[in-house]
């Protein structure tokens, strides 16, 4: 998955960069606080010059999210991945200072073992840490993304909060 950087534009709203696509272009979206949206594409990933500039209103936005999240139209190869991985859940947590887990290696604490659920990255303030390995060690405000069946996170749930 591509990286995606985000940047506040005071008294403006958001910035959002995909620096690369697959194509070599580089993206850019920025959400005001009135809820318009610009969309900026520049070829071959420099600033100037501009190949396409779009402005959207607040519901346009929604409407074309809409259509590439594929809420309308799934291409036949997502809808067969879907059915693979229906029953898995994919779950973002926040590390608090309290964390049993914290300061901690995932090997360490046999988390895959002991609950069935996958640590599959870590954000750790800009820095992502994608299939970390088991010599990683997490730490106080990483958050982690897990990925199991829904059975199996309270078991995680209560091994990375549980204190005491």
């Amino acid at each position: 998955m591509r990286e995606i950087k985000e940047a506040d534009l005071p008294g403006v709203g958001k910035k959002y960069t995909l620096e690369r696509t697959e194509t070599g272009n580089k993206l850019v979206v920025i959400v005001h606080n009135d809820g318009k949206r610009e969309l900026y594409c520049f070829g071959d990933g420099n600033e100037l010059p501009c190949s396409a500039v779009i402005e959207l209103n607040d519901e346009e936005s929604r409407e074309i999210g809409a259509i590439l999240a594929g809420v309308y139209f799934k291409p036949k190869i997502v809808k067969d991945l879907e059915a693979v991985l229906s029953e898995l859940v994919i779950e973002w947590y926040k590390l608090p200072k309290t964390s049993p887990v914290v300061n901690k290696c995932i090997g360490e604490k046999e988390i895959r073992r002991r609950t069935g659920v996958s640590i599959i990255a870590i954000i750790r303030g800009s820095e992502s840490i994608p299939n970390p390995t088991p010599d990683v060690c997490l730490r106080e405000d990483d958050t982690i993304v897990a990925i199991g069946t829904e059975e199996k996170f309270p078991a995680f749930e209560e091994l990375i909060f549980k204190t005491g």
